[in-house]
């Protein structure tokens, strides 16, 4: 390998992704996903740093540091930590697919074996000679391993691309899709770049593609998490007031407008405290979600506001009343999984776009529609129980009841 060019890439990459790691890092959002950006972003940044140093030790910048030990050192340092960053890239990827159980260290592990045998070749090279040896002058020389370990690390890469690319074909909310595309452009941006660094014989700038692919992938996300509801992590009525429209469009009349909320929610809130409340909103939306995966093909699922969630659906009034049962079933199983000491229901309010009159045919006339079939469902929920057979009111069940 001849000398590496300039260091001014790498710093660049490195100034830019500091800027967006702080703004990570002050985020109130600490879940699963986001976690896995921490330790992708952090390992990132080790990379650039010691990238840097190594190509400025090798231009005898940095002179003092100009030995065979050092050289050894700051290049097994680089390509072990640029690998790590790509198995950390991998965690991140995977999380966008329900986790797939990652938070166990176990499925972790599975995901870690190809990238520590890597490193493990990258830590013993400098006695095995395996992915570069330092000779003459202090040149480093890329062996043949070198090569198959940027093969492996590509296929790794472009495996993964193609399964975010399967999982946004089969995802039928559009944020989920948009994100699940975001996902998987970053082997689109990181690949060409590193060959085009390893074809020109000059310093890979894996490295640096990665930086800018991850400011790309953040912002995209954060463009999206703005359409998410932080409580029930899923659509919020900003969200659901742009795809509505687009919905009619796509399937004409054909499109039903499903208003929900939850039954006696009050009651929750105060009797058993806000916190509980939040968990209860997050059961319904966890139920919402499985029942619509379970029964429709097109749909959208947001939440409206406080206890009431939408779902946009394209179908028939067999499909409509198909997701009602669904939806009942599987709360009452969630709620039994749960443990939770209070019957969690909800009352659903549903209209279809062709039955409003031609000249009402708009996107706010369904919400209306749809408003006022809820608040007739509401309004005989109060009723004796006998009037309405098809519908059981909430019991909340108190310590006083149980004794």
């Amino acid at each position: 390998m001849s000398t590496p060019a300039g260091p001014e890439l790498n710093i660049l990459a490195l100034l830019v992704f500091s800027c967006v790691m702080v703004e990570a890092v002050r985020s109130t959002s600490m879940d699963f996903q986001h976690i896995m950006f921490l330790w992708f972003g952090g390992s990132l940044l080790l990379t650039l740093f010691f990238n840097v140093t190594r190509i400025l030790v090798m231009q005898k910048v940095i002179s003092t540091l100009y030995t065979e030990s050092n050289l050894y050192f700051l290049n097994i340092l680089y390509y072990s930590l640029l690998n790590f960053s790509i198995y950390c890239w991998v965690l991140y990827s995977e999380s966008f697919t329900d986790g797939h159980g990652l938070d166990k260290r176990r499925n972790r592990l599975h995901l870690f074996w190809p990238f520590g045998l890597i490193i493990l070749a990258n830590v013993t090279t400098k006695w095995t000679h395996l992915i570069f040896y330092i000779g003459y002058m202090e040149t480093v020389t890329r062996m043949d391993y070198f090569y198959i370990e940027v093969a492996v690390v590509i296929f790794v890469l472009v495996g993964e691309s193609l399964r975010r690319f399967m999982y946004m074909s089969l995802e039928p909310d559009p944020v989920r899709e948009q994100q699940e595309k975001i996902a998987a452009e970053f082997p689109v941006i990181v690949i060409p770049l590193t060959l085009l660094g390893l074809i020109s014989n000059t310093e890979p700038i894996g490295a640096a593609s990665m930086a800018f692919a991850a400011v790309y992938t953040y912002f995209g996300m954060q463009m999206q998490a703005e359409s998410i509801d932080p409580l029930t992590k899923i659509n919020n009525r900003l969200r659901m007031k742009i795809v509505l429209p687009e919905m009619i469009r796509d399937h004409d009349k054909q499109l039903w407008l499903l208003m929900m909320d939850v039954d006696y929610f009050k009651s929750i809130n105060d009797t058993y405290g806000h916190v509980e409340g939040d968990r209860a909103l997050q059961r319904v939306a966890q139920g919402l979600k499985e029942s619509c995966r379970s029964t429709l093909k097109d749909y959208f699922l947001g939440r409206f506001g406080g206890d009431e969630f939408t779902i946009i659906l394209a179908g028939d009034h067999e499909d409509v009343e198909r997701l009602k049962k669904a939806i009942r079933k599987t709360l009452r199983v969630l709620n039994r999984y749960e443990g939770a000491p209070y019957d969690l229901t909800i009352s659903i309010g549903a209209a279809c776009y062709e039955d409003l009159p031609e000249n009402q045919m708009h996107p706010e006339n369904l919400f209306k529609k749809a408003d006022e079939a809820l608040y007739a469902v509401k309004k005989a929920r109060t009723l004796p129980r006998n009037a309405v057979p098809s519908k059981e009111p909430v019991t909340l069940k108190t310590e006083a009841d149980k004794s």
